[in-house]
């Protein structure tokens, strides 16, 4: 009995107990992530969450973007430069946390588009899979472009020398339709002298 109310006790402890949360941008710490993105969108000038979800970015995403802005010491501005697929911070090294026990990498950032409408958000990702899939198709055609280039440089070379060998060859294998040809080699004695 003694031991479960020191444990619940514990507990308590541990929810009151509050980690500052350190701006991306600047030294200045708040109570907790949401007071943090409240001070980026007043100071800063960049609304954190709105920027994961207007680019599609799941909690990996977002904290890979946070370690990549507190490593490089990027400002608000840069940030929302870098803010359109490919992002520089796509690298799984991003996921290494660059301030240890930060607090807003375990903010969950899910939680922020839940029950909220995500249809601008997905056309978004349409928008840019759309992009990038039109980037690849213009990708392969050059490349299958240049394979053709590559392959049939000397093809009117290869065709004529082809061809000959060829008829040569046709020539070879027509002998053996006929069935008199088939029993005369049966018929051969194999001499050895």
């Amino acid at each position: 009995p003694m031991e479960s109310s020191s444990e619940s006790e514990w507990e308590e402890i541990d929810e009151d107990v509050s980690t500052p949360v350190t701006c991306l941008f600047c030294s200045e710490t708040t109570s907790n992530p949401e007071a943090m993105f409240e001070h980026c969108m007043v100071k800063h000038e960049i609304d954190i969450a709105d920027l994961s979800k207007k680019n599609g970015l799941d909690q990996y995403g977002c904290l890979k973007m946070i370690n990549f802005v507190r490593k490089q010491r990027i400002t608000a501005a840069e940030l929302l430069s870098m803010a359109t697929p490919p992002f520089p911070w796509e690298d799984d090294i991003h996921l290494i946390p660059v301030i240890e026990d930060d607090p807003l990498l375990q903010f969950d950032f899910e939680s922020l588009t839940s029950g909220e409408d995500t249809s601008s958000t997905t056309e978004l990702s349409v928008v840019q899979c759309r992009a990038a899939l039109s980037h690849a198709l213009e990708e392969l055609q050059i490349m299958k472009t240049r394979l053709k280039e590559l392959l049939f440089v000397d093809l009117p070379t290869a065709i004529i020398s082809n061809s000959s060998s060829h008829e040569e060859e046709e020539g070879y294998y027509s002998s053996y339709t006929h069935f008199g040809i088939h029993e005369e080699m049966l018929r051969v004695r194999i001499s050895t002298t």
